[in-house]
């Protein structure tokens, strides 16, 4: 991959008073692919090794523009603290020109050769998409104390899946011979659309930082391998409801004068609100399943104890056991992952003001696990949406040094 991202933002702030204060801006943002892919080349293999075999992609996109102004309001007034703003989104997906079709073992494999010298395949070729949104934030809060504070959020934010492309290229075939154009489901494209809400504490008790929060998210248009009646074909279409909600707990402080420790755990329910439609007579029971690869359960503990000028911390990781597919059938086991970090610091070493040398010990007990998986939200074992596991890093040792000046 290989790829360009630039953009700036422009932002003027005036504060009135301590009560109303304001915020200006414009974000601007290009970039060119990945998403979708533009060179993915096929290999069989041999008896002495791999053999280039064409492409499984093989196109021309152009870049990915967002333009967003936006405007915010805040100020303190009281107990009481507060913001609002809202910025509009205008999102252009470049224009794709597919070149897949007809490549073969004696097309070139440099990429600008095979697209100078291919021939551009109308099926899968699609002129640019645009999106506009208003996305809408509002915080409140209330200082109880001058130790505890109360909120509540609400934020709105999107997401796009660029599955599309590939799976039209894989499947070129089907489509054709249904008469479905690329451009047909192109423009069926949508932003999956996602309302968060939050509410949550803020507290000190003494040298002890506690964070609870509740959360829930409503989302929208989620990106589903789901059977379109009017073109008669399964594809990856924006046309499913999920809902997430759950329970965040950070705590952090000092425990003694050179002992200090950090905790995180979280629950997490994420799953589709609805079957999903597969066929014209067939629908898959995903309704209150938990989508693949989201554990419901996440933990994570470290202590550091400081003697002269030493850091030791120790930390350990627990991830709950995840699904594959969406059928919630192939589970992967929960894992603990056992780290340890060693720095020390020196004042005022090579024009430094302070230098750093740090050992870090990832997976000391060599656990083997599970680390990611790679799969749809829809993901069927058994289809070609099944999904591929990664293992996850051994035992490793590190060092590096960090300088301040």
């Amino acid at each position: 991959m290989d790829h360009e991202t630039f953009g700036g933002v422009l932002k003027y702030e005036q504060t009135f008073s301590e009560e109303f204060k304001t915020k200006l801006g414009y974000w601007i943002h290009r970039q060119q692919p990945p998403g979708p892919p533009l060179d993915q080349k096929k290999y069989t293999v041999g008896p002495k090794g791999l053999n280039f075999a064409g492409y499984a992609v093989l196109a021309d996109n152009g870049y990915h523009d967002f333009q967003s102004p936006f405007a915010e309001v805040s100020g303190k007034a009281c107990n009481f603290v507060y913001s609002a703003a809202v910025r509009y989104l205008y999102f252009k997906l470049g224009a794709l020109t597919s070149y897949t079709n007809g490549t073969n073992a004696s097309t070139s494999q440099d990429y600008d050769t095979a697209i100078a010298n291919g021939k551009v395949d109308p099926w899968a070729s699609v002129d640019a998409r645009y999106f506009r949104e208003w996305l809408p934030s509002v915080y409140l809060g209330y200082n109880m104390s001058d130790n505890a504070t109360v909120y509540i959020d609400y934020t709105r934010t999107y997401g796009l899946d660029v599955n599309l492309f590939p799976t039209y290229v894989q499947q070129r075939s089907n489509f054709v011979s249904k008469g479905v154009e690329l451009q047909d489901l192109w423009n069926k494209l949508d932003l999956e659309m996602s309302d968060n809400f939050d509410l949550g504490l803020k507290s000190n008790i003494g040298p002890i930082n506690l964070n609870p929060n509740a959360f829930v998210s409503f989302v929208k248009n989620k990106q589903a391998r789901i059977y379109d009646a009017t073109y008669n074909v399964t594809y990856p279409y924006n046309g499913a409801d999920a809902l997430a909600y759950g329970f965040e707990l950070a705590a952090s402080g000092n425990i003694f004068k050179d002992l200090d420790f950090l905790v995180g755990l979280s629950y997490n329910k994420y799953y589709f609100t609805e079957d999903l439609r597969t066929a014209s007579n067939t629908s898959i029971p995903s309704d209150g399943n938990q989508v693949p690869d989201a554990p419901e359960y996440m933990a994570k503990a470290a202590l550091t104890y400081r003697i002269f000028d030493f850091a030791l911390t120790p930390s350990v990781r627990y991830l709950s056991s995840r699904y594959g597919d969406v059928l919630n059938q192939e589970k992967i086991d929960d894992s603990i992952i056992v780290d340890f970090d060693i720095s020390y610091e020196i004042k005022k070493l090579f024009f430094a003001r302070s230098v750093e040398f740090r050992i870090i010990a990832t997976n000391i007990f060599d656990q083997k696990y599970i680390s990611s998986i790679n799969t749809a939200d829809d993901a069927l074992a058994a289809t070609n949406t099944a999904a591929t596991y990664q293992t996850g890093a051994p035992f490793g040792l590190y060092a590096n040094m960090n300088f301040k000046f």
